[in-house]
């Protein structure tokens, strides 16, 4: 029963980290998440 509950918050955690916010990505101090421009991805270019 422990375990049920459990997987059922973990998939509620995953389901919500993999829906990407409208204006994109912000760290907690407001700033905008580095690699934010899905059209512009420095980061993967190496």
């Amino acid at each position: 029963r422990d375990y049920e509950e459990y997987k059922v918050r973990v998939n509620a955690l995953v389901a919500k980290a993999q829906k990407t916010p409208d204006e994109g990505w912000t760290m907690q101090d407001g700033t905008p998440w580095p690699g934010n421009n899905t059209r512009d991805h420095p980061g993967m270019i190496q």
